[in-house]
């Protein structure tokens, strides 16, 4: 026997289950923000200490965006935090991992 469900029926379900599972794991909730994000809300959402961030923004890991205040956007902090397994000669995977 064959089940054939609908994409919108997966789409529904994630819609769902994201929220949730934001919540289980401890990432800040998102639907509906924007992906840009101040310093202090890359801070947050990294759980990485602020002096760490800076370093790392200097260094080139974090990338920086916008004039005298500067913006981060999240897809290219989470591209960052999961290469820092994957290169380990830029920095500790200690020092951006995610609290759990």
């Amino acid at each position: 026997m064959t089940l054939e469900l609908p994409d919108a029926f997966f789409d529904a379900l994630a819609d769902r289950l994201a929220p949730r599972l934001a919540e289980r794991l401890g990432v800040p909730a998102l639907s509906g923000a924007s992906p840009w994000m101040t310093f202090e809300e890359a801070v947050e959402y990294t759980k990485v200490p602020a002096g760490t961030f800076r370093k790392l923004s200097a260094a080139g890991t974090f990338t920086p965006h916008g004039g005298k205040r500067k913006v981060y956007h999240r897809h290219e902090l989470d591209a960052a935090l999961s290469q820092s397994h994957r290169r380990p000669g830029i920095s500790s995977p200690a020092m951006l991992r995610r609290a759990s």
